[in-house]
């Protein structure tokens, strides 16, 4: 079996990975949207990815929302595979130093092709889901790699 942050590799590493590679998918967010999460669930068109992406992401929700990076850790097969979109902004804003090699790998599959969100994964590591994502309070953790702190119980709607 893969260990559970399978997706951190560099692109280039591993000519041969493919999608039936992944066991995670990891999402960044804030510790203030902890609540609100666990109640509705992510909406739409949340980035998942690696676990740098995540721990990027997580940082800009903290910038936004104040609180501590906190990552979403979720196995692939919780997805609809059908519902995953290539990520355009980190196509556009990339948060790697290496965006040049990047760019021409995934230019060379659009001039072969149409790429595809699997091609979005592995070359920048990122991916947007379509569908409300449901959480659970074991599927969180913190940015450290430690259990999410008991909390009070989420309120009711």
């Amino acid at each position: 079996m893969n260990e559970p942050d399978n997706l951190s590799h560099r692109f280039d590493d591993d000519p041969d990975w493919t999608v039936e590679d992944v066991d995670f998918l990891w999402h960044g967010t804030s510790s203030n949207l902890v609540a609100s999460i666990l109640t509705e669930g992510l909406r739409p068109g949340t980035h998942w990815g690696t676990v740098e992406v995540a721990e990027y992401f997580a940082e800009r929700n903290c910038a936004e929302h104040g609180g501590e990076p906190v990552l979403i850790r979720l196995p692939i097969a919780a997805f609809s595979q059908g519902e995953f979109r290539i990520d355009e902004q980190m196509i556009e804003f990339p948060v790697f130093d290496d965006y040049d090699m990047r760019a021409m790998a995934y230019e060379q599959i659009d001039e072969e092709g149409e790429p595809t969100w699997q091609d979005c994964l592995r070359i920048y590591e990122s991916v947007v889901y379509g569908q409300r994502v449901p959480v659970l309070r074991t599927d969180f953790m913190l940015a450290s790699g430690a259990p999410l702190p008991e909390a009070d119980p989420v309120p009711s709607r």
